[in-house]
């Protein structure tokens, strides 16, 4: 159906653009006030918190950030096991007079208990990166899911801060969409009436490069204001 041909697009153009904020906001500002970078960075519990990010940064900050939280925690998980096998490695009786990374080998350590605990710390690093793994991939769906059905947009527009016009170019429509009004129905069974128009292009390259035209156009005619 028109649900699973239309989610195997190639392609998709995402073009957003502010129409307005509210009266007092410094639409200047970068990030905007409402949006505490080092907040977002280190306390991500909160899913209003990732609109906010998701809406100013867009899919690909919201990864790269959350990508650096997941290092940070993962650090600071694995910090105190690796902290503890360098003192017992170092230790050990054979493990005097060692210098630089020889210092701290497991081969400096004897005991039959001494591979048990190497095997228990690998055992919790291997378990607690898969769990960071996994939750930042459950995260990530569903904020990809967030973002392509704007509803970043509307929670920003609740909060009456931003407003903004959305427009998705997509290629490789089926063939049996031929008409503006099968193209909307088609949307309309993925976005609900969230879909305000759809129109329906036969040569993809010339509408992109008509949307680059008027693009450079309006960036002209800002510099000369």
């Amino acid at each position: 159906g028109a649900r699973s041909r239309l989610r195997r697009v190639s392609l998709c153009y995402d073009v957003r653009r502010r129409l307005g904020s509210e009266k007092g906001d410094d639409v200047n500002c970068v990030p905007p006030q409402d949006l505490d970078p080092l907040h977002v960075l280190l306390c991500q519990r909160s899913f209003d918190q990732g609109l906010g990010l998701l809406r100013v940064a867009g899919l690909d900050g919201v990864v790269a950030v959350r990508f650096a939280h997941m290092c940070f925690t993962f650090t600071c998980g694995c910090a105190p096991v690796a902290l503890l096998l360098c003192w017992v490695y170092h230790s050990g009786p054979y493990g005097r007079g060692q210098k630089d990374l020889e210092s701290v080998q497991l081969s400096n350590q004897g005991g039959p208990l001494v591979p048990f605990i190497a095997l228990g710390a690998a055992w919790w690093i291997s378990c607690w990166l898969m769990y960071l793994l996994n939750k930042e991939y459950k995260h990530f769906c569903m904020l990809r899911l967030v973002y392509f059905t704007g509803e970043h947009l509307e929670h920003a527009a609740k909060l009456r801060r931003d407003y903004y016009q959305r427009t998705v170019f997509v290629q490789r429509v089926p063939s049996w969409i031929r008409t503006h009004a099968e193209l909307r129905q088609a949307f309309e069974e993925l976005f609900g009436d969230k879909v305000e128009r759809a129109v329906l292009c036969a040569d993809a390259s010339a509408l992109r490069g008509a949307v680059s035209a008027y693009e450079e156009r309006k960036l002209d005619s800002e510099a000369l204001q």
